[in-house]
């Protein structure tokens, strides 16, 4: 609920009833996933805004303040991840899978801290480039209203 996207398109603008990002990751390959639910009418306004905080992202270092809250959202979710059985054996078969071993608590912690603002705008340079990004839009009615949305490049 703290995310830029949740405030911008959803609580600022009441534009969605719904708006995350996820992360899909495998050895060599993974997606970033931005879910928006909408009404059709506000399907293209809800992509443009989207692509706007992407590039905001490319073009500007994230603020001190911003960087801090997410390093503490993601260290205490790795750590609540690993409270259960099933998410502790999944994590360890990850890692396994994805790095060959297995990384410490306090190893994935550490290099959560060391992200840096600049790593941060360096990344969303390399996998938000135009080239890579794809639209996936489902619609109640086949399609009909779907014809304003596109991502302009």
């Amino acid at each position: 609920m703290s995310s830029r996207l949740f405030q911008n398109v959803r609580e600022r603008r009441g534009l969605v009833y719904s708006i995350y990002s996820m992360l899909n990751l495998y050895r060599d390959a993974g997606s970033l996933v931005v879910y928006a639910g909408t009404a059709h009418d506000k399907a293209s306004e809800v992509v443009d805004l989207v692509l706007k905080e992407l590039e905001i992202l490319r073009t500007n270092l994230v603020a001190a303040q911003e960087l801090k809250r997410a390093k503490e959202y993601v260290k205490g979710s790795v750590m609540l991840s690993l409270e259960s059985s099933s998410s502790r054996m999944t994590h360890l078969a990850q890692q396994l899978i994805y790095y060959g071993h297995f990384y410490r608590l306090e190893e994935i912690l550490d290099s959560v801290e060391r992200v840096t603002a600049r790593d941060i705008r360096n990344l969303a340079n390399r996998i938000f480039d135009d080239s890579t990004l794809a639209l996936t839009a489902l619609s109640s009615r086949n399609g009909r209203d779907l014809n304003t949305v596109a991502i302009h490049v």
